[in-house]
C-alpha cells in the first residue's frame, strides 16, 4: 500500500473599486492511500477548499467595508 499526496489550491481576485483589487488564495493537502479513488478524494478536498475560500473572501470583504481594508495598509508606500 502506498500513500499519495493530493494538493488543491484555489484563489479569487476581488475588485474593490477605484482600479484596485486583492487576491485570496487557499490551499489544502491530504495524504490518500491507494484504495481511495483519486476523483473521490479530489472532489472532497476541492469542496472543502472552496468553502474555505468563500469564508476568507467574505472576511476580507467585511474588513474592507469596516474601513480596515487591505489596500489601506499599503497606501503611502
Amino acid at each position: 500500500m502506498e500513500n499519495r499526496r493530493l494538493k488543491v489550491n484555489v484563489g479569487r481576485t476581488i475588485n474593490i473599486g477605484n482600479f484596485e483589487s486583492f487576491r485570496v488564495d487557499v490551499g489544502l493537502e491530504a495524504d490518500i492511500d491507494d484504495r481511495t479513488p483519486f476523483n473521490e478524494a479530489y472532489a472532497e478536498l476541492f469542496s472543502e477548499v472552496s468553502k474555505q475560500l468563500m469564508v476568507a473572501s467574505e472576511t476580507a470583504k467585511g474588513k474592507r467595508e469596516e474601513g480596515r481594508g487591505l489596500e489601506s495598509r499599503y497606501r503611502g508606500r
